[in-house]
């Protein structure tokens, strides 16, 4: 289904919020990038096995090329359109099905269900466009990793 909608007075707004993820006793950086460290290479199970190539984008065998530093979350999501009857019929035609309904980063409705769980988001639509109401997270940051583990070259009697 083609849907039309007039963008030339497309407003959108939300509450954005950054959440800072604190791992103060379990992950230390230093650790990861320091040059006094290494997988054992004479171990079948982690033989040739890195952290990160400090690459961008890194290798598809990188096991930890970078680890999130914060979430990004927003509420109260509304995205208008001008004189777009056609809009909001038109999404709760499409997204009555149980699918998802994104637009960029922003997740606008959809529902999904396990044997054990159910998550549902709802999105309320009218001839002006679309808002919804919870909280959702849009993004992480990232602190990327440099070639990790990275042993210092003369140690020679590792433990």
């Amino acid at each position: 289904m083609k849907t039309q909608a007039d963008v030339s007075n497309f407003e959108l707004s939300f509450e954005i919020a950054q959440v800072q993820i604190q791992r103060s006793n379990w992950l230390k950086s230093n650790f990861l990038t320091s040059k006094t460290w290494r997988f054992d290479p004479n171990n079948p199970e982690s033989k040739g096995d890195i952290l990160s190539d400090g690459k961008r984008p890194p290798r598809a065998d990188s096991m930890l090329p970078a680890f999130a530093t914060s979430m990004i979350f927003i509420r109260g999501l509304k995205l208008k359109f001008a004189n777009s009857v056609s809009v909001g019929e038109s999404l709760q035609t499409t997204a009555n099905g149980g699918g998802a309904l994104s637009f960029g980063p922003f997740f606008l409705g959809g529902s999904a269900k396990k044997t054990t769980s159910e998550a549902r988001r709802e999105f309320h639509s009218d001839s002006q466009g679309i808002s919804v109401d919870g909280l959702q997270c849009i993004g992480f940051n990232c602190h990327l990793l440099p070639v990790c583990p990275d042993p210092n070259p003369t140690i020679t009697n590792w433990v």
